[in-house]
């Protein structure tokens, strides 16, 4: 097996979310901000954004699921407009 030193985060989708980013209709992949993808983000220990080469994309859980692979172009925080109700 090919040693590769690429630094992966890897990220699983929903059927439909999966489909819509292998077609290209899907380019950029929203996140809501919370612990677990901070913790997929940033450091820690300096609070610096992680340092990722690419990221995979899975459909589901397990090594069996479909996935593909695309550079990794940084994240940036956006805030998120009210709802009204």
């Amino acid at each position: 097996m090919k040693q590769t030193n690429e630094r992966v985060l890897r990220l699983t989708l929903n059927k439909k979310a999966f489909e819509v980013m292998t077609t290209g209709e899907k380019t950029i992949e929203n996140r809501r901000p919370s612990d677990w993808s901070k913790s997929r983000l940033v450091d820690k220990s300096t609070q610096q954004p992680k340092p990722y080469d690419i990221v995979e994309f899975r459909n589901g859980y397990g090594n069996d699921k479909p996935s593909f692979k695309c550079e990794f172009k940084g994240f940036e925080v956006a805030s998120i407009p009210a709802t009204k109700k």
